[in-house]
């Protein structure tokens, strides 16, 4: 966490406070990526940011880690039917929703079997 920055909410970055949050977005990019879909957004959002990453960018860094920490998340893997294997896709958007402007879009993909058992097989959510 990059819990030593003090000062006003639009105040930019310095250099190394933004190598500081560049690498907390890399490892949230990660665990979003991998097994925590709950803070894909969050982590996108951070990523449009960096650029011209501010205090309150910080701040919802580590609002975003308090998540990881304090909310458990489990994904579950059912036993599914293998012959009868089908690909769901739910996607959202929502539009002019980001501080900066711009829009944010996310999907998901669902390995289904015949009794709509399913397991997530990949995940994101971005800018668009």
């Amino acid at each position: 966490p990059l819990d030593n920055i003090k000062g006003e909410k639009t105040r930019l970055l310095l250099e190394k406070e933004k190598e500081q949050l560049r690498s907390t977005i890399g490892q949230l990019s990660w665990l979003g990526n991998q097994t925590r879909p709950d803070i894909s957004s969050n982590v996108s959002q951070l990523s449009g940011a960096y650029k011209e990453a501010t205090v309150a960018d910080v701040a919802y860094a580590n609002k975003t880690i308090k998540k990881v920490v304090c909310d458990e998340l489990s994904i579950n893997f059912p036993k599914l039917n293998l012959n009868k294997l089908t690909l769901e896709v739910h996607s959202d958007a929502s539009y002019n929703n980001l501080p900066r402007g711009g829009s944010q879009g996310g999907f998901i993909i669902m390995l289904c079997d015949d009794i709509k058992r399913s397991a997530p097989i990949q995940w994101q959510s971005r800018c668009i």
